[in-house]
């Protein structure tokens, strides 16, 4: 049996890929490399911050007419507005000019602060926005670009053992059964402090309002203000893109137990004393 271990910066954090299988050291780097180039593609389709990302061009023209979208924009949008309908706006992608205020996006688009996630229309090949809004997929974004890495090696009909895709606390495991994962504890004070989970499914995403240095950058739609709890929350679910989504949700509570069985996903919370508190269902 044979191992590679890589660490590359992608999506604004660093992703490590582990991948054991019975394969030549050369094997393993080709399939790291593919996994990469997949994260790659879905950050260089979804970023806000690049000029000539998809995003972008969604942010700069969607108010003014329809702008055609790629296969992968359409599938993280209608994940983005399905969860949002579902938790009637407790989720909600056109927060970005809420997040940009505070200083935790660049001023880049012009958009009504009033937009909300009603204001997006999605066909089967285009977007188009109601009113002059700004969206940021920042989370879920990234949880798909770990699903696509993945998918790439499941896909590669190679004799795998274990694969592990972490992208800053979005982690995907081959094999999860019986595994163990570190999460950073809440408190500021403790920031180098981990505390150990069970994985309980394939994907686990983690978000805490104030992980950030000064200020929480998680808002809530509803108030357009920043979520002032301050447990951290791990969402486990079949993939990163619903678990990194749905953290937002189980931060605030809203439904969070049903919208969780919706998505066979479960999650648990960890207050500042490092209590850790079930607050959905186990898959």
């Amino acid at each position: 049996m044979n191992s590679i271990n890589r660490s590359q910066p992608h999506l604004g954090t660093c992703v490590d890929i582990h991948i054991t299988a019975p394969l030549s050291d050369n094997d393993l780097l080709v399939l790291s490399t593919q996994a990469y180039a997949e994260i790659a593609r879905i950050h260089n389709t979804m970023s806000f911050h690049e000029d000539a990302s998809e995003l972008s061009k969604i942010n700069s023209l969607a108010h003014k007419r329809p702008v055609e979208i790629s296969s992968c924009m359409h599938t993280v949008l209608l994940h983005a507005l399905t969860l949002s309908a579902l938790t009637e706006g407790a989720y909600d992608i056109t927060v970005a000019r809420d997040i940009v205020k505070l200083g935790g996006l660049p001023e880049r688009f012009c958009g009504c602060v009033s937009a909300s996630w009603q204001n997006v229309m999605l066909t089967k090949g285009q977007i188009t926005f109601t009113k002059s809004a700004v969206i940021d997929l920042g989370g879920i974004a990234k949880g798909y670009a770990v699903d696509c890495a993945a998918n790439s090696l499941m896909e590669a009909g190679l004799p795998i053992e274990q694969f592990v895709i972490n992208a800053g606390g979005d982690i995907r495991m081959l094999k999860w059964n019986n595994q163990h994962i570190n999460i950073r504890h809440p408190d500021r004070k403790t920031k180098d402090t981990f505390l150990e989970l069970p994985m309980l499914g394939p994907a686990v995403a983690t978000s805490a309002p104030h992980y950030t240095a000064q200020h929480s950058l998680i808002m809530d739609p509803k108030t357009r203000e920043p979520v002032p709890n301050t447990d951290s929350v791990s969402v486990f679910a079949p993939t990163c893109m619903a678990a990194d989504a749905l953290t937002k949700v189980a931060i605030m509570d809203t439904g969070c137990t049903s919208i969780l069985k919706t998505y066979s996903a479960s999650a648990v919370s960890i207050d500042t004393d490092g209590f850790i508190r079930e607050i959905g269902a186990v898959l």
